[in-house]
């Protein structure tokens, strides 16, 4: 088993109208955490006082992967799509970072900034259409291969 930095290299972008989804992976990445096999950082961990945009763009830089919890609100949203998405898909091209987007809801994810990157689940099967237990297999494959790349770096 492979001891991660302190440096985050797992970065997790969603929307805030999709927390259930993002409480839901955490869950999963609690486990991960504690075994030393992920170090993820999505936006709660900024704390009162911290500049929030330096933390959101130091995680983005060190990222070596970023799961993306895609729906219409996030492809909606500008700070995702002008702040998050230009360098994840930069560093994807000059430095090898993984992109998974897991699909949660239906959205014109074809025709997006992404719409290149194949996502873990299908647009006809988002995370909102599954039951609880189908989540929790979709969450584990993605973890499961996270942690696959994080142990070949």
């Amino acid at each position: 088993m492979k001891v991660v930095s302190n440096k985050p290299p797992v970065f997790i972008s969603y929307s805030r109208k999709d927390i259930k989804f993002l409480n839901e992976l955490k869950e999963h990445l609690t486990v991960y955490e504690r075994r030393g096999l992920i170090e993820y950082w999505d936006d709660s961990k900024n704390q009162m006082g911290m500049m929030w945009r330096l933390e959101i763009e130091q995680a983005l830089r060190s990222a070596k992967i970023a799961i993306l919890l895609v729906s219409r609100p996030y492809l909606a949203s500008k700070f995702i799509v002008k702040n998050e998405l230009p360098p994840l898909l930069q560093s994807a091209k000059e430095h090898d970072t993984e992109i998974i987007p897991i699909m949660v809801s239906p959205c014109p994810y074809d025709i997006s900034e992404l719409g290149k990157i194949q996502a873990s689940n299908s647009l006809l099967k988002p995370l909102r259409d599954m039951s609880p237990t189908e989540r929790d297999v979709e969450y584990l494959k993605v973890l499961d291969r996270v942690a696959e790349l994080l142990q070949e770096q």
